[in-house]
């Protein structure tokens, strides 16, 4: 990683970095290697400025992120025969029966666009985002207000589509805060939160999904103790997941005029929920020192909708 510091209300930073890891091969060629390729980069600046007797601090930045898989790919052929007898073994729907697992054989073999499947061997994700942030403090520094704004765009190009490689989107997201400071030891907050997930998954008709979108809220007390050694954090938190992907029973399944072999099709639709808290405590017996815990409690968390 590097950072350059280009004064003290801006900043520059970029990161790089590989990773490596071995999976087991099902295809009798042994182990097989992939290796992402990450690069992040933004550049930031900081600026405040009075609006009547309200301090106002503002973040403005963008941020560049790439990742490019490489990986091994195996693609079964579109009949397999047993190792034993020679003779083709059965097929269930669009699965080879082996004596100890089944395994997808070929798809997309009957698409119009794409009569043959060609898997890439890598996967290229981009995101180009844009971001804001404004805080108002009181003029007795006890209210603090936050809001941001961030704009993401972004392109999947997964290897295993074979259809439709590209699932561009764009989406908005809002953040809102508020916190009160009744004195320097202790800081209560509120905020709310909105957050987008891409969806690389494409059906075998070459359909794409928008983004997975989601919402959180969060109030919680931080407060110092013993001049500041000891700090304590409790939030409590419930986050939701809209058009969460699902398996689409009916294409995949029940179609046997379109789908005659079951192909796997998915669909959006599902919703997730999940609340809890979260507690943290640290102390700092000397400057050279600091020990942290932290505990999480999640009684909740469930499919509440179309839970397939």
């Amino acid at each position: 990683a590097h950072s350059l510091v280009l004064g003290p209300d801006h900043k520059w930073w970029m990161s790089h970095g590989d990773t490596g890891f071995d999976v087991g091969g099902t295809d009798g060629a042994g182990v097989h290697q992939r290796t992402l390729n990450r690069l992040t980069t933004f550049i930031e600046t900081t600026g405040k400025y009075r609006l009547g007797a309200f301090t106002n601090t503002a973040i403005v930045g963008y941020e560049h992120r790439r990742d490019d898989l490489n990986a091994s790919i195996f693609v079964p052929p579109t009949r397999m025969n047993s190792p034993v007898t020679g003779q083709p073994l059965p097929v269930r729907g669009n699965r080879v029966v082996l004596p100890v697992v089944e395994f997808p054989l070929i798809r997309y073999s009957t698409l119009v666009e794409q009569p043959r499947f060609t898997p890439r061997r890598s996967t290229v994700l981009k995101r180009n985002t844009g971001y804001g942030f404004n805080q108002i403090e009181s003029p007795d520094r006890r209210w603090l207000a936050l809001v941001g704004l961030r704009y993401e765009k972004g392109e999947n190009n997964p290897f295993s589509t074979g259809v439709r490689p590209q699932n561009t989107f764009s989406t908005w997201a809002h953040q809102l805060g508020v916190a009160y400071r009744p004195n320097q030891d202790h800081t209560a907050f509120l905020n709310v939160s909105e957050s987008y997930l891409p969806i690389e998954s494409v059906n075998p008709d070459g359909g794409t999904f928008r983004p997975e979108s989601g919402i959180g809220y969060e109030a919680g007390l931080r407060s110092a103790f013993l001049s500041g050694k000891l700090s304590t954090m409790v939030t409590a938190w419930e986050n939701t997941r809209e058009d969460v992907l699902e398996l689409d029973q009916q294409r995949t399944n029940n179609d046997p005029v379109n789908n005659p072999t079951n192909r796997t099709y998915n669909r959006q639709g599902a919703a997730q929920r999940t609340h809890g808290m979260d507690t943290e405590l640290s102390y700092s017996p000397s400057p050279e020192w600091q020990l942290t815990t932290a505990v999480s409690w999640i009684p909740y968390a469930k499919t509440e909708r179309n839970a397939s």
